[in-house]
């Protein structure tokens, strides 16, 4: 009876000690998505089980696996929280052994004890100084796996970069945003219940003839020799224990397994965890912009983006990045279950950003235009700005529509949007630009981006030569326009511009069709509007339209392949005629509802669209800079052409 009971209370005192460490390794998790301690307890228990008959702790390996399989990051972040969690039990270990046998056995030549204590020192300080360098010196570390990873093919290669960037956070996390001091209490209360248990079971086990401690049952199962083999034949190992004694310690290993499973089973609740609460490592659903995004980071360049980009994508699923000529991000994404538009801002942007929320909620009061509808916001001055747009399924860019719709559709939408525009805020006019604000716009709109486009070192070789070749076409180069830009040149036509509030940035993309109906009686709503710049002129509307219908705007961002040679630059122009014959009438209307000087401001703001665009695609990408140049130069010579002709 009383050998019942201290295996009994053996039994409770393990698994005790087996919830504890569930809940350990749910702390760690339940920094980016909230799991039941269930799922966790039932993986452990499937783990030990394994673990009792294969070597090098096999069962580790199922245990994320099962534990991954109910977690919305999967089995590369659960394996991540299991390896910290096997860390800091290495670590515990190694105090353990170093307070029980480096005092009087370390003494002792040959003893395994202190060959134990000696190994598992070794390991935790090595393992210790592996974190530190993968937490301080980031750089190099980070490099040395993006080396590694790139060695095979990209989907062992995503597999192992998705591993280490969530072992990577495991660890940080835990030092950053963990309580320190709850991860120590229970690690001290499992290793005290796991001692009180291995105590309680030896005194079980012991007879008369052959007695057991505490540290006969730790060795047995954390000695340096045990871990190249299953604990069942670390049992068998100990020859010389009777037949009673090996099947307790069998029964006692695998009865704690079996209860913590079916405990672990009970507690289970169905499906996936609870989504609200859940942070993704890895927003983005597309493999392919995974790798990009890991690449990215693994080139340890750009963190303080990163981490600022993770923190506004980490409770959505990103479908598809939609982001276009600026700095913000605009991305097609699920949250909570619901697809949303996300659009965001990373640095002193986000104060623009802000003021466009506010101006789209502004000119949102009593209906004046339709627009996006906003959801949350998120905002801190200067540092971040993030809002979620309303998704409709029926709805499709205006892009899309063009070529799929007879153009006497798409024309009628450019027609109403144009009125409606007019009629709401063209109408309310705030005056004239003026001489002196206008050349502050010269100044700022093309005299720094001039500068920009010249000090940039992606485009200094086509800048030396005086014609450029652009798919066959010989055109001018940007040093031919020297006068055209001027300041003398361009601050009398902008001048007698008429402001109003304007949208600021009206290209095709940034027009959403959707059937007509109950909230949408025109059949569109407009996104992305720019309105802070403080010009304001009506002209900059009209022109960001003839920057897309005449100038194709639409078609270069969704042109990939671009090559230079000399002075030559080819690339695969798709243009549409469905695009030429909009341009024909929008040119049509233009010349009807303005005069000819009206109409020279127009195009000349269509130059300064292109040399607006020109830094961001310097900054983001060089190559995919040369064919927006491309853009930029056509439009010149366009222009040039139509005003000698005038």
């Amino acid at each position: 009876m009383r050998t019942v009971l201290l295996f009994s209370i053996a039994c409770l005192l393990l698994m005790l000690g087996h919830i504890l460490k569930t809940f350990r390794q749910k702390q760690l998790a339940d920094t980016y998505e909230q799991v039941d301690a269930g799922v966790f307890l039932s993986a452990l228990s499937a783990g030990y089980l394994l673990n009792f008959i294969l070597p090098f702790r096999l069962g580790d390996i199922l245990r994320a696996y099962l534990a991954g399989k109910r977690m919305k990051n999967g089995f590369s972040f659960s394996l991540a929280t299991v390896i910290a969690d096997r860390f800091l039990d290495i670590v515990a270990v190694g105090l353990i052994y170093g307070a029980l046998f480096f005092g009087a056995s370390a003494a002792t030549p040959g003893n395994e004890n202190a060959s134990s204590a000696l190994f598992y020192a070794l390991l935790a300080g090595a393992l210790v100084l592996l974190v530190f360098l993968c937490l301080t010196k980031k750089r190099p570390v980070k490099r040395i796996i993006k080396f590694l990873c790139g060695i095979f093919n990209e989907r062992i290669e995503l597999t192992l970069m998705v591993f280490f960037w969530a072992l990577i956070t495991a660890f940080r996390d835990m030092l950053k945003r963990i309580s320190k001091s709850r991860l120590f209490i229970m690690t001290a209360g499992m290793w005290a219940a796991y001692l009180g248990s291995y105590y309680v079971f030896a005194r079980t086990i012991s007879t008369e003839s052959a007695t057991f401690s505490m540290t006969d049952i730790f060795s047995m199962l954390f000695s340096s020799g045990s871990m190249d083999m299953g604990a069942l034949f670390q049992v068998l190992k100990m020859g010389g224990l009777k037949t009673s004694v090996t099947g307790m310690l069998s029964l006692y290993l695998l009865i704690t397994s079996l209860l913590g499973l079916l405990i672990g089973r009970l507690m289970l609740k169905p499906g996936l965890q609870d989504q609200d609460r859940t942070l993704n490592l890895l927003p983005q659903i597309n493999p392919q912009d995974k790798l990009q995004f890991l690449e990215s980071y693994f080139e340890a360049d750009a963190v303080e983006y990163i981490r600022a980009y993770l923190s506004v994508t980490g409770d959505i699923s990103i479908i598809k990045d939609y982001s276009s000529g600026s700095n913000a991000t605009t991305m097609l994404c699920l949250k909570e279950g619901t697809t949303v538009f996300r659009k965001y801002v990373v640095g002193p942007e986000a104060d623009k950003l802000n003021e466009q929320i506010q101006w789209i909620q502004n000119m949102q009061e009593g209906g004046r235009l339709p627009l996006a509808q906003i959801r949350e916001i998120r905002y801190r001055a200067g540092e971040i700005c993030c809002y979620d747009m309303a998704y409709f399924p029926e709805a499709s860019g205006f892009f899309s529509f063009i070529h799929s719709n007879p153009m006497e559709r798409s024309w009628e939408i450019i027609c109403r949007i144009l009125a409606d525009l007019d009629r709401e805020i063209y109408s309310k006019s705030l005056g004239k630009l003026g001489m002196e604000r206008a050349g502050e716009y010269v100044a700022e709109k093309v005299e720094r981006n001039l500068k920009r486009i010249n000090e940039g070192h992606v485009l200094q070789e086509l800048l030396k030569y005086d014609e450029l070749i652009i798919n066959g076409r010989r055109l001018k180069n940007l040093k031919h326009f020297e006068g055209m830009l001027s300041m003398e040149n361009l601050r009398p036509v902008f001048a007698e511009d008429d402001t109003a509030r304007i949208h600021g940035d009206l290209t095709v993309e940034n027009i959403i069709t959707l059937p007509k109906g109950e909230g949408h009686p025109g059949g569109y709503y407009l996104i992305d509007p720019n309105p802070s710049d403080r010009f304001d002129s009506i002209a900059i509307d009209y022109a960001k339209l003839l920057q897309s219908l005449r100038g194709g705007y639409e078609f270069y961002m969704n042109t990939q392949g671009v090559t230079v040679k000399g002075n030559e630059i080819r690339f695969l122009s798709s243009r549409s005629v469905l695009y030429d014959g909009l341009n024909e009438r929008y040119g049509a209307y233009l010349k009807e509802r303005f005069t000819p000087k009206e109409l020279c401001s127009i195009r000349y703001h269509e130059i300064v669209n292109w040399l607006r665009l020109m830094p961001y695609k310097l900054e983001k990408n060089g190559k995919r800079a040369v064919l927006f140049y491309a853009g930029l130069i056509g439009a010149l010579n366009e222009l040039e052409q139509d005003l000698s002709g005038r």
